[in-house]
Formats: C-alpha cells, sequence, structure tokens
C-alpha cells in the first residue's frame, strides 16, 4: 500500500499509478476539517463509498463509481480537503 499527503486543493492523483513497475490502484481517500475526519473508500469494482463516522455511523454510502466521478470533486467532500490518498498493489 501507498500513502501520499495532500496537504492542497490541487492534488494530482490518478486511478492507477506505476512505481517500480509495479501497478497500484486508487483504494481510498481521507478528508479533514472542522477538526473531523471522513472518508471515501474506493473498491476493485470502481465503486465509490463514503463514509463520515458521525452521519453514517458505522455504514457507508454509496456515490458511485470512479469511471464517472470526476478527479476535482473527489479532491473536497463537502467543506473538508483531501488529506491522504491510499493506493493498493495489485
Amino acid at each position: 500500500m501507498l500513502a501520499f499527503i495532500s496537504n492542497e486543493l490541487k492534488i494530482g492523483w490518478e486511478q492507477y499509478i506505476y512505481v517500480q513497475e509495479q501497478k497500484y490502484r486508487l483504494c481510498g481517500i481521507i478528508y479533514y476539517g472542522g477538526f473531523h475526519f471522513t472518508s471515501r473508500i474506493i473498491m476493485s469494482d470502481g465503486s465509490i463509498w463514503f463514509n463520515d463516522g458521525i452521519s453514517t455511523g458505522n455504514m457507508c454510502k454509496l456515490e458511485g463509481n470512479i469511471l464517472n466521478a470526476k478527479i476535482n470533486v473527489l479532491a473536497k467532500s463537502g467543506t473538508r480537503k483531501s488529506c491522504v490518498i491510499l493506493y493498493v498493489k495489485i
């Protein structure tokens, strides 16, 4: 797994990246703002699930598919900005 810190609104990330000839898939984004974290989980089928422990509890809400998502929309979650971007080796 790879994790990248994103401390700016403008982030440059892709659905897939290559590191030393190994392919990695975007699998999660963590957001921070207002002293609270939220997250999006991107499954291997491309489905995007949102979690906010305060509003969704231990459940996740289906938001769509990575194939239809715009990267600049995924950069934020409401007023929260992405702070960590996670990739998993495939």
